[in-house]
């Protein structure tokens, strides 16, 4: 829903922030309007936007809509004098769809459905889609009727930042077991490309293995956002092994139901999940997916899992009030893909 472009009221406004009132009242009860205006955080890509959201990958993204009457960046809507007309035309996105959080939300790549459907060979794909297939042949009389198959995917996504740009970055995962490729195993990558809008653009899969490190989105002319925080979307699809092998995560070489999420860098320890001095240090996740399959006879199996990594943003304006936080969230997805053949005499 949009705000008319003809007369606005200050209804026309509740009604469009909802639950982002909350919390916006003097001690006397009293709405104060300047509030609503001077704290909202207005996403999006275009230069109308709080802090202009630029995307390299990653289309079928969803944010609130800002246009010419909101102002440029801080201007306008966050600054004095909070003209009630500058909110002609604002369509406010909440974070899920729910007002009662008062969060403003923007995505980047298509949220998954299935699991199965997130597949490289699928047609519904994420911003970023991983697989990684291996095959192992023995060609013995008795020794190998059973063996061990390394398949492994790792995608990392972060937040950093450096002078006045935020950027959300995707890579390989650095350490832990969870290195993409590995002998003789393919990776495949899949993902949406350059796009603001609703259409879904798809480069070439790409075959190799690592995952080409790019930045996702920027936040441009954003020296005021200052804290950001990650946490996970719930009810992404996942699935596990169908029976056919026994599955070891790569790292600790435990017992592993095929997906996990850990912090970025994990390895390392040098990641972090929260901060309120953004800079140089990632805020993110690692999505590990795959292992070491284990199988008494010839077969194959597989496993795979998504993610929806929430950055949360915080900012001040100009006149340094804190204003409304600010959600971007990252589809990714993975699959490893493990076959074992023997060929005895």
């Amino acid at each position: 829903m949009a705000i008319g472009t003809g007369q606005v009221s200050v209804t026309d406004i509740g009604t469009e922030l909802g639950g982002a009132v909350t919390g916006k009242a003097s001690s006397n009860g009293d709405l104060k309007f300047s509030d609503w205006s001077k704290k909202l955080w207005k996403g999006g890509p275009t230069t109308y936007a709080s802090f202009r959201e630029v995307r390299s990958y990653g289309s079928n993204c969803t944010f609130s809509t800002v246009v010419a009457a909101q102002g440029t960046g801080l201007a306008g809507m966050n600054a004095a004098p909070y003209s009630i007309s500058e909110w002609k035309g604002y369509t406010h996105l909440f974070k899920n769809g729910d007002a009662s959080t008062g969060v403003t939300r923007s995505t980047i790549g298509r949220k998954p459905t299935s699991a199965y459907a997130q597949r490289v060979s699928g047609t519904t794909i994420l911003s970023h889609v991983v697989a990684a297939a291996q095959e192992d042949d023995y060609d013995s009389s008795s020794s190998f009727e059973f063996g061990t198959v390394s398949a492994r995917v790792g995608i990392s996504v972060w937040a950093e930042k450096s002078g006045s740009v935020v950027s959300i970055k995707l890579g390989n995962v650095t350490g832990g077991g969870y290195i993409n490729g590995g002998g003789d195993t393919e990776t495949f990558v899949q993902q949406l490309g350059a796009n603001d809008g609703a259409d879904q653009t798809t480069s070439a899969n790409t075959t190799g293995q690592s995952l080409p490190s790019v930045t996702l989105m920027t936040l441009t002319d954003a020296t005021n956002v200052t804290g950001c925080s990650v946490s996970l979307e719930s009810g992404l699809p996942s699935f596990g092994l169908d029976g056919y092998a026994t599955l070891r995560d790569s790292g600790t070489n435990a017992i592993f139901s095929g997906s996990k999420v850990v912090t970025v860098d994990h390895a390392a320890g040098t990641g972090a999940t929260s901060t309120t001095n953004l800079g140089s240090t990632k805020i993110g996740y690692d999505l590990c997916v795959g292992g070491a399959f284990y199988f008494s006879e010839e077969n194959s199996d597989s496993v795979g899992g998504s993610m929806g990594a929430e950055f949360t943003f915080t900012a001040t304006n100009s006149a340094n009030d804190t204003m409304d936080q600010h959600m971007v969230t990252v589809y990714v997805s993975a699959a490893a893909d493990a076959e074992f053949s023997y060929s005895g005499e």
